[in-house]
C-alpha cells in the first residue's frame, strides 16, 4: 500500500525532497515507517520528533512517535518543525 511522508522546512534540507511515496504492506505501524526514514536519512529527524522538536501529523491529526498507529492506504504523514513566533 502507499503511504505519503511531507517534509517542511528543515526536514525537506535534511532529506532533500519535500515529500516522498513509501510502498509498504498492509497493516504497517507508523513506528514501522518512522523506522524506514531513520535508516533512508539517518537519526536527526526521528530524534527531533522524540524530543518534541518536530510536530508529527497523520492525516492532518498529531500524532506521537511512540502511539500505537497502523496505516492505512493513501495516508499522508507530516514531518513540520515547530511553529514559533509571537
Amino acid at each position: 500500500m502507499k503511504v505519503t511522508v511531507l517534509y517542511g522546512g528543515r526536514y525537506n534540507q535534511l532529506t532533500g525532497v519535500s515529500k516522498e511515496v513509501f510502498i509498504v504492506e498492509e497493516g504497517f505501524s507508523l513506528k514501522q515507517l518512522l523506522d524506514l526514514i531513520k535508516d533512508k536519512h539517518g537519526d536527526i529527524i526521528i530524534n527531533e520528533i522524540r524530543s518534541r522538536r518536530a510536530i508529527l501529523l497523520l492525516n492532518g491529526r498529531s500524532v506521537n512517535i511512540d502511539d500505537r498507529v497502523e496505516l492505512k492506504e493513501d495516508d499522508f504523514i507530516s514531518i513540520l518543525p515547530p511553529v514559533t513566533g509571537g
